[in-house]
């Protein structure tokens, strides 16, 4: 393929940039005037497009985008346009599996009571007389991406007994995936649901207020995916009434969560502001993925994994 044209809204370093560059033929434009360059974008490497983005990119051929889910994309305009989509999945690994077990140890060992009573320079043991641990309670991972198989690794090793469900049942070594079709038995015996899965049309709304009626009595829930599969209103509800034990949320039902939902008041619930992909050289990471994927574009070749449109991750 002869040079291509990559548009790019990402404030790069210059040695971030040079990697891009050296890969081939191409021509880096942005992030200033980066909307004005999309009339000449035959790659666009970014965290988000809109279909504003698409109607001023009339060359554009692949999108790049530096996040691992896709849901907020303009799916049918993309399909419409035969423009392909890849990710960046497999970078947030550590990053998230990490995040989703700080939630629950947090939760288990009453971390935020601790930090209240730090604020206040006040010694108490009393709120800790029946503190939790992981160890010998059982785990159902919802979702086996490379998050829920990060995930799961680091709960056996802390000798938890763990389940996983996913949209595709398969066996990965010892680990055995069953399909959605197990949820609702898993539900009753778990102590802790974890959900690392993509948010797609099939599991938005998925755990309902009839699905979190399912859940084991005092199970704690914990949410590293995407707010949309998980109906707040109901999780809300659930946690007033004492029907689950906790719930650990790295993403919200809208977000920013407004600071009237009662999420944010409830003593049993962890909130953080949708951060847990965060992590030191994540440019550099998405640079890297991006370089390899912009070979095989160069050479013609199928990209190592590419975002399914029409299933939505």
């Amino acid at each position: 393929m002869s040079g291509v044209t990559v548009v790019t809204p990402v404030r790069l370093r210059p040695e971030q940039r040079r990697r891009i560059e050296e890969v081939g033929p191409v021509r880096l434009l942005g992030p200033e005037g980066w909307a004005e360059a999309l009339a000449e974008a035959d790659v666009l490497f970014a965290f988000d497009v809109t279909e504003a983005d698409l109607e001023r990119a009339p060359r554009l051929r692949w999108l790049q985008i530096l996040s691992a889910g896709a849901d907020r994309l303009p799916h049918a305009a993309l399909r419409a346009r035969g423009v392909r989509v890849t990710n960046v999945a497999g970078i947030h690994t550590e990053a998230l599996s990490e995040h989703a077990l700080l939630l629950m140890l947090a939760l288990a060992r009453r971390l935020p009571v601790a930090v209240r009573l730090q604020a206040e320079r006040r010694w108490d043991q009393e709120p800790f007389r029946r503190l939790a641990t992981l160890a010998g309670k059982t785990a159902l991972v919802v979702g086996y991406g490379a998050v829920g198989r990060g995930l799961v690794r680091r709960l056996e090793a802390l000798d938890m007994t763990v389940r996983v469900v996913s949209r595709r049942p398969r066996t990965d070594g010892s680990v055995v995936v069953e399909g959605l079709e197990a949820l609702d038995r898993h539900l009753a015996e778990a102590d802790w649901v974890v959900l690392t899965l993509a948010l797609t049309p099939e599991t938005r709304g998925l755990f309902d207020a009839a699905r979190l009626a399912r859940f084991k009595p005092g199970a704690v829930l914990v949410n590293v995916a995407r707010g949309a599969i998980v109906d707040g209103e109901a999780l809300a509800a659930a946690l007033a009434a004492g029907r689950l034990g906790g719930a650990g949320l790295d993403v919200a039902p809208a977000e920013p969560l407004p600071p009237e939902h009662p999420l944010w008041t409830l003593p049993n619930v962890l909130i953080t502001p949708h951060v847990g992909g965060r992590q030191e050289h994540y440019v550099d990471r998405a640079v890297a993925v991006f370089c390899d994927n912009l070979r095989h574009f160069l050479a013609g070749r199928p990209f190592p994994r590419e975002v399914d449109l029409t299933r939505g991750y």
